[in-house]
């Protein structure tokens, strides 16, 4: 079986890169364009994508903070990719364990603490803490990790809510399952994101190649509703897989698959990310209008 620690090690999000709330993809001034499309679809698949980015950025964080409760490696705690591989970020935040039975046995609530500020090696600031509550080690089927947080932030963007990650495996298939409930994403002029999903990370090649990950696929599937509130109009909108993502280890990007962002009035919206190429591309159709966005 392909170890849990290298399997999760070679994922990664689009939109991860985003700076800032409300501006994660960006519609790029592109010549793949075949028509408008309306401001509403426009915001709605943005915060859609937020959302997922967002709270991504979570799940890297609670499977990498430390081998001998989960993966460890990833998110903030990856090797700093543009410097040296040995590099790590590692001195301007502060992880505390607190055992909940005496004998230092599971449950075990873990903190990440960013204090006042917190440059990451990805460029972002992230201040606050992360409290996960690791019920046993995330490589056990059952295993489930419950993320809350206090004052926490991203380049001045607040998070709330409750991240759940519940380890899923069959004998067969590597599979985790992520519940955002009551999430919320606040910029610093007062526009907001609330969401409430469901994203399944299931092994789809590669089961078979031990330690190669240059083969290994994954499919995504994702659930969810949400609203965003910006400059007092509030847009409600629900998105759900048309054609599962599909992401491989060797990509950064989610390469293929189509997710539909439905409004509460107005058309859907598709997210189309492409034919299996890796790229940050994808393109937003909706009424037979196309135009095209980069990822970053």
């Amino acid at each position: 079986m392909k170890t849990t620690n290298r399997a999760w090690r070679s994922l990664g999000i689009a939109c991860m890169g985003s700076s800032l709330l409300f501006a994660a993809c960006s519609k790029s001034n592109t010549n793949q364009s075949t028509g408008t499309i309306p401001a509403q679809n426009q915001t709605t698949v943005s915060a859609e994508m937020q959302a997922n980015a967002s709270f991504d950025d979570v799940f890297l964080n609670v499977i990498g903070v430390d081998k001998s409760v989960a993966v460890g490696g990833t998110g903030v705690f990856s090797a700093n990719r543009q410097s040296s591989a040995n590099q790590r970020e590692g001195t301007c935040y502060a992880v505390s364990w607190n055992f909940v039975n005496q004998n230092d046995s599971f449950p075990v609530n873990i903190t990440v603490d960013f204090g006042s500020g917190c440059t990451g090696w990805d460029g972002r600031v992230r201040k606050g803490k992360i409290n996960t509550v690791y019920s046993k080690p995330l490589w056990i089927n059952g295993a489930t990790a419950t993320s809350t947080f206090t004052d926490y932030s991203v380049n001045d963007v607040k998070v709330e809510g409750t991240h759940t990650l519940t380890n899923l495996s069959t004998n067969s298939q590597l599979i985790f399952g992520v519940a955002i409930n009551e999430g919320k994403l606040t910029g610093t002029d007062g526009s907001s994101i609330s969401w409430t999903g469901t994203r399944t990370f299931t092994q789809k090649e590669g089961w078979n190649t031990l330690f190669d990950a240059t083969d290994d696929l994954y499919t995504i599937v994702s659930q969810g509703n949400g609203s965003i509130s910006k400059n007092g109009t509030v847009y409600n909108w629900s998105g759900y897989n048309i054609v599962p993502l599909e992401k491989r280890a060797t990509c950064q990007w989610i390469s293929k698959g189509i997710q539909a962002i439905e409004g509460s009035t107005g058309a859907q919206a598709t997210l189309d990310f492409g034919n299996g190429d890796c790229d940050n591309k994808a393109s937003i159709t909706v009424n037979g209008a196309s135009v095209e966005i980069s990822l970053r």
